[in-house]
């Protein structure tokens, strides 16, 4: 932005005086300050006219007037277009931002902040600069947050040399830096120019690690796998050409970087890695990471830390640790996980038997594939005989090979072993019982889960159950299995079995077991590497394998058997609830009778359920009125709570059976876990979600099929190695377990469900309510993302997906909420304000409605409007929004008056002759002359100024049909035009006759609108001497209308007779003032417009148009009506004819024509 770069001294000859200078001074003092905005920058704008508004003492009064010298472009003509709403310079500067400042610029310029870093090779005074810019117009950092965040965002040179210690303020950093940077200047001019050009990826002399594999520990990598594995999930690589060298001296050229979410010790950042060809380890955590983070270095022997390679979840839940623990944690995991790629084969110590109910061999058709689908099965089989995992067989059995294609397009190899489980005794060896398993992990400060590789294959098959797993596979015969297969549903009663015997209860309470998830939890950190050393040594032998990439070590913070677990305690997994804690704010009678049926169902564990859900039920009523105010959002948020806390929701009795309710919608999926316990039916837990755009092609018995397998996913933790039932209300759905053959999406679910023992029943849908309505709870959302808010779902979607993305949004009381930091005066609101619910486009115009039009709200204006609203709510656009909705209320266009200048600018009508318009009106009544006249009827030559002036007893119609027949027409000839006022007298049937005759043309002046007839100027000068030179023409109307100046009525006044002039003379006179008579007029029409129209705006309505006619009402006594009361405007009318450029004729709604009325007595419709 142009503008000057120095701030000018406070002159004492200029500071602000005891009364204001003159306009012209104040606009040509700020005109000479050079600033100059055109839509660039508006922060740096109204900081520059801060600084010198404070340096020349200037006033706001006096910057609001200047403010045409400040503006370029199209801000000059934003600022004409709506200077009438601005009265202070404090409503400018709101009106300023919201119009140049982008929506969300708060949030924009707190991810500026967080990505501004230091730049390689940028100087920190230039960084530091820049940064804290961003800070101050951000506003709401302290000095320390200030520091604290130059200091996170610093080059990891830089923290290198400067320790977190030693950053105590702005200033001892900055000096710090400029320490560094004078040392680091020094080293580079000792250093040949060679190296001097050739960038180096390697830490400092004083930082070297020499056993390290990498020279360049300072940059975190990822090898190309885990960038694969990101770009599946959205992430875009971005381009880079550059080198770094390894530490054989052989440089690798580095042509891409991906950008990942990191979390570590509570703190979320996103960080850039290199791409880096061959390494050999998922991700390479670097001191610029560990820096950003703000987490201890590692020591010298930690160089490299290899993490989970799932992206988002790199260090997730890391406990901060000391160096020293750090070394110790690094040190025994490479010893202890080095350990087992030496175990090799199956464990010895317990192997799975299949119990028949019958003899009868069971054996299934096999099916023919195509060849591509054949080489997928050729490969799978090829690698498990390899690894020896099946084996060639001569069995009497059979299960069909089937193929899933999975998500990422890659296939899955599965056996159908339903007909096999069918005839298979379940093992009831008991599974854990969950509450007890998680009262022993209470307050543990350090947690690790542990994963063994391919568990189920880890354990063997005897020898006389190995027949009865045979497949067929074309071209290799029948193969079957020497390991334990997936899908076999006593295969989890097995695998729980292996774990407590090699375990031990002796472990207890720090190592637990529940199927294939291990956790130990400790108290200290000695403890825990003393527990993970022991369960390391009883894997090994076993002969168990552990998987190193699905292990989680040191966590403090776990979700397990769905409940969230760490040194504060044991509380539910809010997924747990979700369904009904995000359940949205009804906005439908529809929607209001859904969720009362979920509600109704658990009436009985809810106290005072009917006093709770009154408010609710009273909109179910027949001919309620449809309101959603306080009362009823208190309720539903009040039985929202009931249905999600105790009793409804109970803790599971895994002695007692489960039952799960499944249902599907066209909209969602909706499952309620449920028990039947002492007290009833209990909740154990529910779930729901929408149905994607694929899912919505489904037919009916696929989206029933589908609601069974999410549902089962969700409740995994509880059903799994029990015996449940699925009640659907989908009578088609008892196929499922009976289905021939399944493939594509039905074998993949049939796959993923065999290894669970269950049975489906039918159950009517009038009985089926809560699942029912859980699955048509979406609905509501799905319709309102469908209708309206692109922004609203982009949101709620990143924050499911990407929450790192969206630091400044979260979910509360399932509705979407933005952090506000300062309010529209940049005042920092209270913490607990700063929290707006976002509202959907769909949802606006009832907020808008309830906020500007209910009685109680005010109909106030735009600027008060918008301070109510935001106080509470926020949605992209909402100035320009509320401003539409409080321009369109009819209330308010009929009852608020116009802050605008009045419309229509003097347009003057052409006169060319004397007598062609002479304006009419009527003065009086007067005191009664001595004749017993009381009223003088004016008529006004238009061109010549004439007056003439007829004294009248009465003002009749008759009386002044006369006087204008004797005074104009019979004296000076018939006029081509009329004009007069909207009197009775002057609207006659006389006079309108009088028109008809002569052929005159008569035209009324607007009601209220004097300035429309020049002969009421005329009636205030009828005591001026008529001989007077009129200031218009030039000349006496005497003149212009006899050609020669009337005789004064005293001898001594009167001129000498001039000698007589010839008649061709006399009328070339005249003929030669008439026209400078029209040159005169053309003159002072444009100077009376000059200024007329500085107070007036130049408006037009055009035919077909809506306004607003101005109401002109009388207060009436008798009536008990006060006119102050009334609605200032009426309408809307429609224009219907232009008379001339300021005057209409309009027609209302009943077809009644309003004739004649002044713009200026009009406003534009703005509604719909």
């Amino acid at each position: 932005m142009p503008g000057p770069e120095e701030e000018p001294p406070a002159d004492p000859r200029i500071a602000p005086a005891a009364e204001r200078p003159d306009p012209a001074t104040i606009l040509n003092q700020i005109r000479k300050w050079g600033l100059h905005f055109e839509g660039k920058d508006p922060f740096a704008f109204l900081e520059r006219i801060e600084e010198l508004k404070r340096a020349y003492g200037y006033t706001d009064d006096w910057l609001l007037l200047g403010l045409p010298e400040l503006l370029r472009g199209d801000p000059l003509l934003w600022y004409r277009n709506n200077r009438e709403a601005w009265h202070t310079w404090a409503e400018f500067c709101q009106g300023f931002r919201l119009q140049y400042l982008p929506p969300g610029y708060r949030s924009q310029i707190k991810r500026e902040i967080q990505g501004r870093r230091q730049q390689s090779g940028e100087s920190f005074s230039r960084y530091a600069t820049a940064l804290l810019t961003l800070m101050r117009r951000a506003g709401g950092f302290t000095a320390q947050e200030q520091t604290e965040q130059l200091y996170e965002n610093l080059d990891p040179e830089y923290q290198l040399y400067i320790r977190p210690a030693e950053a105590t303020s702005v200033t001892e950093l900055s000096a710090r830096a400029a320490e560094y940077e004078r040392i680091a200047q020094r080293r580079r001019e000792r250093q040949p120019e060679a190296k001097r050009n050739h960038e180096h990826a390697v830490a400092a002399a004083a930082y070297s690690r020499e056993d390290c594999c990498w020279r360049c520990s300072e940059i975190s990598f990822v090898n190309p796998t885990t960038a694969n594995l990101a770009q599946r999930q959205g992430i875009a690589l971005q381009p880079v050409e550059k080198q770094v060298t390894l530490a054989d001296g052989t440089p690798v050229p580095i042509t891409h970087t991906i950008t990942l979410p990191i979390t570590a010790a509570g703190r979320t950042a996103r960080h850039t890695f290199q791409i880096l060809p061959n390494l050999d380890r998922p991700v390479l955590i670097g001191i610029d990471l560990w820096a950003k983070l703000r987490l201890t270095l590692p020591p010298p022997s930690a160089a490299t830390v290899t993490t989970n390679p799932v992206v988002g979840e790199i260090l997730e839940g890391i406990t901060p640790r000391t160096a020293e623990e750090d070394q110790r944690l690094h040190q025994f995991l490479r010893q202890e996980l080095a350990a087992f790629e030496t175990i090799r084969g199956p464990t010895t110590r317990i192997e799975h038997r299949i119990r028949l109910k019958t003899d009868q061999p069971i054996k299934q058709r096999y099916r023919p594939r195509n060849p591509a689908m054949q080489a997928i099965i050729n490969i799978e089989v090829d690698k498990m005989e390899q690894e020896g995992v099946i084996e060639p067989s001569r069995s009497a059995w059979s299960s069909p090979v089937v193929i899933v294609r999975k998500k990422d397009g890659t296939h899955r190899f599965c056996i159908d072993f339903r007909r096999l489980n069918s005839v298979t005794e379940k093992d009831a060896y008991p599974l854990p019982h969950i509450a007890a398993t998680l009262n022993k992990l209470r307050g543990a400060r350090y947690l690790s889960t542990l994963d063994l590789k391919n568990g189920y294959w880890q354990v063997p098959l005897a020898p006389d159950s190995r027949h009865v797993t045979a497949f067929t596979v074309t071209g290799k015969g029948l193969m079957q299995f020497r390991t334990m297969p997936f899908g076999l549903h006593s295969a989890p009663a097995t695998f729980q079995r292996l774990l407590d015997s090699v375990l031990g209860p002796e472990l207890e309470p720090n190592v637990l077991v529940y199927l294939d998830d291990i956790v130990v939890a400790s108290q200290t950190f000695d403890d825990h590497l003393q527990h993970l050393a022991e369960i390391f040594r009883r894997l090994r032998d076993a002969n168990l394998r552990l998987n190193a990439e699905k292990c989680h070590f040191c966590l403090d913070r776990l979700r397990y058997l769905g409940h969230i677990i760490d040194r504060q305690g044991i509380r539910t997994d809010p997924a747990k609830v979700s369904a009904i804690a995000n359940w949205p704010v009804p906005t439908t009678l529809k929607q209001v009778r859904q969720f009362l049926g979920v509600a109704s169902w658990y009436r009985r564990f809810i106290a005072d359920f009917s006093t709770l859900a009154a408010p609710l039920t009273h909109l179910t009523r027949k001919n309620a009125r449809w309101t959603w105010t306080t009362v009823e959002e208190g309720a539903f948020i009040r039985l929202k709570d009931a249905l999600t806390s105790a009793p409804v929701l109970a803790c599971p009795d895994f002695g007692q059976p489960f039952t799960l309710q499944t249902d599907a919608s066209a909209y969602g999926l909706g499952a309620v876990l449920t028990q039947q316990l002492a007290e009833g039916e209990q909740v154990i837990a529910y779930a729901s979600r929408t149905l994607n755009s694929a899912e919505k092609n489904y037919s009916a018995t696929e989206l029933e099929c589908l609601a069974v397998v999410p549902g089962i996913r969700r409740m995994r933790d509880y059903l799994e190695g029990y015996r449940f039932t699925v009640i659907t209300d989908h009578q088609s759905l008892r196929w499922l377990q009976r289905l021939e053959s399944p493939s594509g999406r039905l074998g993949r679910w049939l796959f993923e469900l065999q290894q669970f023992d269950f049975e489906i029943r039918y159950r009517k849908g009038s009985l089926n309510q809560v699942a029912d309505a859980l699955s048509r709870q979406p609905e509501i959302c799905a319709t309102k993302r469908t209708k309206a808010c692109p922004w609203y779902r982009r949101i709620t979607t990143g924050l499911r997906t990407r929450p790192v993305d969206f630091p400044d949004y979260q979910m509360r009381d399932g509705h979407l909420h933005q952090h506000i930091l300062h309010d529209l005066d940049f005042r920092e609101v209270p913490a607990e304000d700063q929290w707006k619910k976002c509202v959907p486009t769909d949802q606006r115009p009832a907020l808008l409605q309830r906020l500007h039009n209910d009685p109680t709200a005010g109909h106030m204006g735009t600027a008060k409007t918008m301070t109510s609203i935001a106080q509470l709510y926020y949605w992209p656009g909402m100035f320009r929004d509320i401003a539409r909705h409080v321009r369109a209320c009819d209330i308010c266009l009929a009852h608020k008056a116009s802050q605008q200048r009045p419309a229509g600018n003097l347009h003057t009508a052409p006169v060319a002759a004397p007598w062609h318009q002479v304006s009419v009106d009527l003065v009086g009544p007067l005191p009664r002359s001595n004749h017993g006249h009381t009223w003088l009827l004016t008529m006004q030559d238009r061109f010549t100024k004439w007056l003439e002036v007829a004294p009248l007893r009465k003002a009749t119609s008759v009386n002044v049909t006369r006087a204008l027949t004797d005074r104009v027409i019979y004296r000076h000839g018939c006029p081509q035009w009329l004009i007069s006022d909207n009197g009775t007298q002057l609207k006659s049937r006389q006079l309108e006759k009088l028109m008809t005759t002569f052929g005159i043309q008569h035209r009324t002046s607007p009601p209220y609108t004097p300035q429309c007839n020049p002969v009421e100027r005329a009636n205030r000068t009828l005591k001026t001497m008529l001989a007077q030179y009129h200031e218009t023409t030039g000349h006496s109307p005497a003149y212009l209308n006899c050609g020669r100046e009337l005789a004064r009525p005293h001898p001594e006044d009167r001129r000498q007779p001039a000698t007589a002039l010839v008649p061709d003379v006399v009328h070339r006179h005249l003929q030669d003032a008439y026209e400078l008579v029209r040159v005169h007029l053309a003159r002072a029409s444009q100077r009376q417009a000059k200024h007329y129209n500085l107070r007036r705006r130049d408006w037009r309505p055009r035919i077909g148009e809506l306004v607003w006619k101005r109401n002109h009402t009388l207060s009436d006594k008798a009536k008990a009506f006060n006119a102050k009361l009334a609605p200032k405007f009426i309408g809307p009318m429609e224009v219907r004819k232009i008379v001339l450029p300021v005057i209409v004729d309009l027609r209302d709604a009943r077809g009644r024509w309003h004739r004649h009325i002044h713009v200026q007595d009009l406003k534009a419709h703005t509604g719909e």
